[in-house]
C-alpha cells in the first residue's frame, strides 16, 4: 500500500504495545492517548489534526488542551458510538468504562465542545439517527458526515460449479451481539428443509454455542485467521450473510459489508438502517430480510432459481473508493475552516 500513497505523505516511528488480554489493550488505549496529546500540544498553529480513531481515554483532555491551542481537529467516530444507543457490549470493566465515557461525553449537557473541534461519522443517515441521541444542536452541528470509504484491490472470485451446493458464510469476528444464536438457527433450518447449502463462518467466535460445529464449516484454528486465507474462504463463497439485530448499526457504520463489496460476493441479511441507505445511495448488491426464516425463504429460491438479479460490484465500488469520496471531504475540509 505504500507504493500507492503521494509522494508528499510522509511516516515518522509510533511507540506501540503488544500483547493479548484486557490489560494489554487498556494500556494500548492509554499509551494512544498520551501520544495523541502530545501530537496536539506539538502540532503547528493552524494545523488540521485528523485522528482516525477516537478514543475514548482522551477525548476529554483533547477537548480541554484545545481551549488554549484553537486547533482545527477532527476525529473519525465508529463502533465506539454504540454505546449512545446500546448496553449490549457494556462487559467487563474496559468496556463499562468506555461505555461511561463516551455517554458522558457526547450525552451530558454541561459538556461544552472548544472551538474547531468536529466529529466525523460514516454516512449520512448515521448522522441523521445519531441526532435522535444527541439533542444538543451545538453539539450536532460539529458532527459531519464521510461515506466508508474503501481501497478495493483485485480478488479473484470462484465461480460455483454446477450441480455444486450453494456456499452462504458469515465473515468477521461473531457472537450473539452480531448473531451468532442466528447463525446457528439459520443453518439449522437450511439442514431441515434438505436445502442443498454449505454454511461457513470465516473468523473468530466469541461466545459458546455447542451445535455449531455440527450445523456450520468453522476454521481450524480458534486464532485470527491471516489475511490470505481469510480472503480465500470468503472467495469460496457464494453469498456473505449477515445477522447483526435489525435495530443495530442505527450510528455506527459495517466494515464487514466492504469485505463482501471487495470480494464481489453478494449477501443475504437481516435488514438494518445501515444496509438499507447503502442500498439506496450506492445500489443494491444482495438480499435484505426481515426474519431468519426470510433468510431461508431467499437461500430456497436462489436455489430453485427463482432470484437471479445482477448487482453491479465495479460500479458499487467505484463510487466507494478514496478517489470518488475525495469531493465529500473537501466539502468538511471546507465546513472545518468557516
Amino acid at each position: 500500500l505504500g507504493a500507492q500513497l503521494p509522494a508528499n505523505i510522509s511516516f515518522r516511528p509510533t511507540p506501540t504495545l503488544g500483547g493479548k488480554g484486557k490489560y494489554a489493550l487498556l494500556f494500548r488505549y492509554i499509551l494512544g492517548a498520551v501520544l495523541d496529546f502530545g501530537y496536539l500540544l506539538f502540532s503547528a498553529r493552524g494545523a488540521l489534526i485528523v485522528m482516525p480513531f477516537n478514543n475514548l481515554f482522551g477525548l476529554r483532555t483533547i477537548n480541554a488542551l484545545n481551549r488554549f491551542l484553537h486547533r482545527r481537529i477532527l476525529i473519525c467516530c465508529h463502533g465506539e458510538m454504540e454505546a449512545i444507543v446500546s448496553a449490549i457490549n457494556r462487559k467487563g470493566l474496559l468496556s463499562k468504562i468506555l461505555h461511561r465515557r463516551c455517554t458522558r461525553f457526547f450525552l451530558d449537557p454541561k459538556v461544552r465542545l472548544s472551538d474547531g473541534i468536529y466529529f466525523s461519522v460514516l454516512g449520512d443517515r448515521v448522522k441523521e439517527n445519531l441526532g435522535a441521541y444527541i439533542d444538543d444542536p451545538y453539539k450536532m452541528a460539529r458532527f459531519v458526515a464521510l461515506d466508508h470509504p474503501y481501497i478495493f484491490s483485485r480478488r479473484s472470485k470462484e465461480r460455483r460449479p454446477a450441480g455444486a451446493p450453494l456456499r452462504v458464510g458469515t465473515a468477521g469476528a461473531i457472537n450473539r451481539s452480531k448473531g451468532l444464536d442466528r447463525l446457528l438457527a439459520y443453518a439449522k433450518l437450511c439442514k431441515e428443509k434438505g436445502l442443498d447449502v454449505v454454511v461457513s463462518h470465516t473468523g473468530r467466535i466469541f461466545g459458546a454455542e455447542p451445535d455449531l460445529a455440527r450445523y456450520v464449516a468453522l476454521p481450524d484454528t480458534d486464532g485470527e485467521l491471516d489475511r490470505r486465507e481469510y480472503d480465500q474462504r470468503l472467495a469460496g463463497l457464494d453469498y456473505m450473510l449477515f445477522f447483526y439485530d435489525t435495530g443495530s448499526y442505527r450510528i455506527t457504520a459495517s466494515g464487514a459489508i466492504m469485505d463482501a463489496l471487495a470480494a464481489g460476493t453478494p449477501i443475504i441479511a437481516l435488514r438494518n438502517d445501515y444496509f438499507e441507505y447503502l442500498f439506496d445511495k450506492f445500489g443494491a448488491f444482495g438480499y435484505l430480510a426481515d426474519t431468519v426464516g426470510q433468510m431461508v425463504s431467499i437461500t430456497e429460491q436462489l436455489l430453485d432459481g427463482k432470484l437471479t438479479q445482477e448487482f453491479d460490484f465495479p460500479a458499487i465500488r467505484a463510487r466507494l473508493s478514496p478517489e470518488s469520496l475525495q469531493m465529500q471531504f473537501d466539502t468538511v475540509l471546507d465546513q472545518i475552516e468557516q
